[in-house]
């Protein structure tokens, strides 16, 4: 049963103009370091699959960018429109992750990286209207 399920998955129909924005893939590794005075990363590097390897001297904070800059880096914007980026903790200290205005995190301890430890994140946009940008990140 589960090859027939995954053979039903893999041809279904997907309309050609579904996908309307090509995936982004991860095209560069930012060394951050010490990010004990905080870290907000560009539209840019969150929008190009960023990984960020952070090695936090202290209790480190990371700000995402604002769902209005996030927006403002695309082209041609629409709801649903997906990014993805991770954060290393490469060093024995914790990252905490905050949110830029327009931004809602989900996820179990969603904003709080553990030393040593790699959190992968998916964003998707909800609102695209310029004035009221919003996007939710979802820990994965």
């Amino acid at each position: 049963m589960g090859t027939e399920v995954l053979r039903q998955i893999v041809t279904a129909d997907i309309p050609v103009n579904a996908i309307t924005q090509p995936r982004l893939y991860a095209k560069a590794v930012v060394a951050l370091g010490a990010i004990g005075a905080g870290y907000t990363p560009t539209a840019a590097q969150i929008l190009q699959s960023s990984i960020f390897a952070c090695s936090p001297a202290a209790l480190g904070t990371f700000t995402l960018p604002t769902a209005a800059l996030l927006v403002a880096g695309l082209a041609q914007p629409q709801v649903g429109t997906f990014f993805e980026f991770t954060i290393v903790s490469l060093d024995a200290n914790n990252i905490t992750v905050t949110l830029g205005v327009g931004i809602t995190l989900t996820g179990i301890a969603a904003t709080f990286i553990v030393n040593n430890v790699s959190e992968h994140y998916i964003g998707y946009f909800t609102n695209v209207t310029a004035g009221a940008e919003a996007a939710t990140v979802v820990r994965a």
